[in-house]
């Protein structure tokens, strides 16, 4: 028959279970931090999307930008070189004018704007007064 001790009794009622209950904690808690990663890993990912969401919308405004910048510049130019244009009397003088002339740069106004008119009158009034 099977004889056990009373110490081989006493290890295995008490030093087992103690043993078995530190080996649970420990892959019990290795298990909590495997969570704990889990969740971790989430919170990177959502700040990661956020992040890519604040980059496209920045390279989106400046898009945005870039191209009103555009449109003003395009504006500005044209302005200036139908003024150029209309209001310079010697083109023989005045060789950088030649350039406003290409093609698609200035649609060729025959009769200047009412704004350019209108200031041209000034300027005679004002010389005439003078």
């Amino acid at each position: 028959m099977l004889s056990i001790s009373v110490v081989e009794l006493l290890v295995m009622i008490v030093v087992l279970p103690l043993l078995g209950g530190v080996i649970g904690y420990v892959v019990g808690s290795d298990r909590a931090k495997g969570e704990d990663n889990s969740e971790a890993i989430a919170a990177l990912e959502a700040e990661f999307a956020d992040y890519k969401r604040g980059v496209n919308g920045h390279f989106q405004e400046t898009a945005d930008l870039m191209h009103q910048m555009t449109e003003q510049y395009r504006t500005l130019y044209t302005h200036m070189a139908k003024s150029a244009v209309s209001l310079c009397d010697t083109r023989e003088d005045l060789p950088q004018l030649d350039e406003f002339k290409r093609p698609g740069l200035v649609i060729e106004d025959t009769e200047p704007s009412a704004e350019v008119a209108g200031t041209a009158a000034g300027e005679e009034h004002r010389e005439s007064a003078a």
